[in-house]
């Protein structure tokens, strides 16, 4: 049914705020200060206050928020309405209250992550989207506004759509922490099957190698063709390349030594390691950081038996955590040096790393799916926005 959608500028329903907040509540951390806005979630992260003499917006329960900069990217939020306190803002924000008698809230934000809103800057705009978009220009767009009870039912249709991709979302993220679990226990109950002579330290079985950071001064050091692995680059299994690359002079004019592939990498100093210590397989010839260190296995232990265990493990490798300096973390290397595993025969840990392998493909396979059904939910947005704001229902 096509319906005919009145178009009503920005302006007759969004009052912009023009209020500062005391600078002295800011600073002490009273009021928070929106760091950023998710891109099309509307989820505002604060961070504390700081000393700066820099002009700030007052942010109300209730209001909508605006990123100039990155507003067709759908950095648009409301602020909710069951605050108990004000927020602040920088000026690459504003703040606008809204007419609850002719548009619905929640309505202007499903708009706002529209392509019919982004066609609307791009075409409005001097620049384009390459221009902040400030409240003057955004006052004076006009949008499809229904009556407030079509608003309604528009909004309800998509939060429908919207709570499907959530639950989705929630449920993969609960097989994958299952997954996790999953893996863990089995882990666990082979290692049980093996008396104490098989178990040893890790220092008898490997050697150890560190990293470093080569001068940032030079720049001839960076830039080559020799991976550089940070922990950030930690987010696999195996490690076949990295974001950044270092070239051999960094090498010779530094302690920075080539690890060769098969090496077990893991991470031992940085936040991560508040709930995970990371550790993955080298497939190539890479460097390290000093945040890493290199387990190299001597030939009675399989670099994918060593992985595996180390993961099995990593609940008790959290144990060996320790606090440093501005409160992060870090592992001492004789703690980790000191963990003990079970080391059976080559034969034996090929067994293991095979039968929790076909294990993990299992539970992939369930993400799999899980992950494709949430991404077809996902790609009816950008088409179910369409059609609620073409005004063809």
């Amino acid at each position: 049914m096509q319906i005919n959608v009145p178009m009503v500028k920005l302006g007759e329903v969004l009052t912009e705020h023009q209020e500062k907040p005391n600078l002295e509540s800011v600073m002490t951390g009273e009021i928070p200060i929106i760091a950023k806005i998710g891109f099309n979630t509307g989820i505002i992260e604060f961070r504390d206050g700081f000393a700066t003499k820099t002009n700030m917006i007052l942010v109300k329960p209730g209001d909508l928020v605006v990123s100039g900069i990155n507003a067709e990217k759908g950095a648009i939020a409301l602020y909710d309405e069951s605050n108990s306190k004000n927020c602040a803002a920088t000026i690459h924000y504003s703040s606008y209250s809204i007419d609850k008698k002719k548009a619905d809230p929640k309505f202007l934000w499903f708009f706002f992550r529209s392509e019919m809103f982004r066609n609307l800057l791009i075409y409005s705009l001097p620049n384009g989207i390459k221009t902040e978009l400030k409240p003057f220009r955004l006052l004076k767009l006009g949008i499809p506004l229904p009556p407030l009870e079509e608003q309604g039912r528009i909004v309800a249709m998509l939060e429908r759509l919207m709570g499907k991709i959530a639950g989705a979302r929630k449920e993969r993220a609960g097989v994958v922490e299952e997954s996790r679990e999953l893996r863990r226990d089995a882990t666990i109950k082979i290692l049980e099957q093996y008396p104490t002579e098989y178990w040893r330290a890790l220092r008898e079985v490997i050697d150890i190698e560190g990293g470093s950071t080569p001068s940032k001064s030079n720049p001839t050091y960076y830039g080559g063709n020799i991976p550089w692995i940070r922990p950030q680059n930690m987010k696999t299994i195996e490690i076949y390349k990295s974001s950044d690359y270092v070239s051999q002079s960094a090498i010779d004019d530094s302690s920075l030594k080539i690890i060769q592939p098969g090496a077990i990498l893991v991470v031992i100093r940085g936040m991560i390691l508040v709930h995970t210590v990371p550790s993955a397989i080298l497939r190539v010839p890479a460097t390290i950081n000093q945040d890493m260190k290199a387990l190299i296995p001597r030939k009675e232990i399989l670099p994918e038996y060593l992985c595996t265990i180390l993961w099995g493990l990593n609940q008790e490798i959290l144990q060996l955590v320790e606090k440093s300096g501005h409160d992060t973390r870090r592992l001492p290397t004789p703690s980790l040096l000191s963990l003990k595993i079970p080391v059976p025969s080559i034969p034996e840990q090929r067994r293991i790393v095979a039968h929790l392998d076909r294990l993990q493909a299992k539970v992939d396979e369930v993400k799999r799916l899980q992950a494709e059904s949430e991404r077809e939910m996902e790609a009816l947005v950008p088409a179910v926005l369409a059609k609620a704001f073409g005004g063809v229902m």
